[in-house]
């Protein structure tokens, strides 16, 4: 099955061919944790390194989201199940900025108390359902793998 690579390093989108196993991704990605990112409404999501640690990386910005690995963009089936991409890659090519080498810091923000306890509030709300959203994802990816 085909998926996409986004290399920040070479500032590349190449198509490769993955059975999207843990350990085919995790080659492909050069890590051995990943994370799910900028999901799209059809389903296609990149999986990313969800270990990077601290210091300077080559990064890209993909819509809202900044990425300081690289990237391997996979599409979603109805039942959570991990198929080749359904945008074509002419697509992510258009939308992709490279940031070139920059420093991955974690993002923090202060609040005071009024604000912050009517944001925190919204954001339990919204986390419940993207949890859920996201477990179900998982769930059926490690079924799907074997992997318990």
């Amino acid at each position: 099955m085909n998926a996409y690579l986004i290399d920040p390093a070479t500032r590349t989108i190449s198509p490769v061919e993955t059975d999207f196993s843990l350990p085919s991704i995790y080659n492909l990605l050069g890590c051995n944790l990943i994370s799910s990112a900028a999901g799209q409404t059809n389903g296609d999501v990149l999986f990313v390194d969800d270990n990077v640690s601290d210091g300077e990386h080559e990064a890209f910005r993909f819509g809202t989201w900044e990425i300081y690995s690289k990237a391997l963009v996979v599409g979603t089936d109805r039942s959570g199940e991990t198929v080749s991409p359904k945008n074509p890659i002419e697509l992510y090519e258009t939308q992709i900025d490279w940031l070139g080498a920059k420093m991955f810091e974690p993002n923090v923000a202060f609040l005071s108390f009024p604000e912050s306890a009517r944001l925190e509030r919204d954001a339990e709300d919204r986390m419940a359902t993207s949890l859920q959203e996201n477990l179900d994802w998982w769930d059926a990816f490690l079924k799907r793998n074997k992997i318990d």
